[in-house]
């Protein structure tokens, strides 16, 4: 098990977490979809738009120190199927315990592809269902929960999911030459970001047997930025990769933010404890 999930239920056990079982009222989800290529065999998105009160978030897909993933739940018609979440770049919050965070706040729209099947035949509505659950935090954590079932009646909100999509990361990075570097215990990711970019920062995704830790980042001028860090074997936990999965955000030079996909091999960057 992970330092930071024995950390968190330690917290929880003697109440200082601040875990509540009560429904919270600081996330208000709402079921959406986009209907707009109801066809056979083509693809409708469908997904929940999360509201927070100011100063709350929810977690991405790692948590990062504390908090739980958001967790989504698809109950869709015979025949159709459901794709991966789809992540928004995520934020980083820095908590009280030097607890480093990764979501959302003020609102996100997490959602899925969902292929219709080859078969189906156009009908006046069709029933989705959606089971969500989160952790939101601030000061303290409150978990929640919904459920929807909904029939869907062929209208849609693609303008939503398009406000959204940009803010996905791209699949891979095609504009900044990377290598990553070791010395010792400590490891680097070396950017050369070619004057297209500034203020780039690391979200890793690294499974349950690795860990990514002590995140820290260094303009170096000449166009270079480097994001260090150190990796962590957990023992008793196997490997199933041969990567690392990460997200890198950055700015633009339009002064918007923008990010991409990056695997970081794991040979030779793994710390045994």
């Amino acid at each position: 098990m992970k330092l930071k999930l024995i950390f968190t239920i330690i917290l929880i056990c003697f109440g200082i977490y601040g875990f509540s079982e009560e429904y919270s009222d600081t996330v208000k989800p709402e079921l959406v979809y986009d209907t707009s290529l109801l066809e056979s065999n083509n693809i409708i998105r469908v997904g929940v738009l999360y509201k927070l009160k100011p100063h709350w978030h929810i977690y991405w897909k790692n948590s990062g120190d504390s908090g739980l993933p958001t967790k989504i739940k698809f109950i869709l018609p015979d025949g159709f199927e459901a794709g991966d979440i789809n992540w928004p770049i995520p934020n980083a919050y820095k908590r009280s315990g030097d607890i480093l965070d990764y979501g959302y706040e003020d609102q996100v729209l997490l959602w899925s592809d969902v292929k219709v099947p080859y078969d189906y035949k156009k009908i006046s509505d069709i029933q989705v269902g959606i089971k969500t659950k989160w952790v939101s935090c601030e000061e303290i954590c409150i978990p929640g929960k919904a459920e929807f079932t909904e029939n869907i009646d062929l209208k849609h909100k693609i303008k939503l999911f398009n406000i959204w999509s940009p803010n996905l990361p791209a699949n891979k990075n095609n504009n900044f030459d990377i290598k990553v570097v070791s010395s010792d215990n400590n490891y680097e990711i070396i950017i050369n970001n070619k004057g297209l970019g500034n203020d780039f920062k690391l979200f890793p995704n690294p499974g349950k047997a690795i860990d990514i830790e002590s995140i820290s980042y260094k303009d170096n001028g000449n166009n270079r930025s480097d994001i260090l860090f150190t990796v962590t074997i957990y023992p008793g936990h196997e490997l199933n990769t041969n990567k690392i999965d990460t997200v890198i955000s950055y700015v633009d030079k339009e002064n918007t933010r923008k990010g991409f996909n990056y695997s970081i091999n794991i040979e030779d960057l793994i710390v045994k404890n």
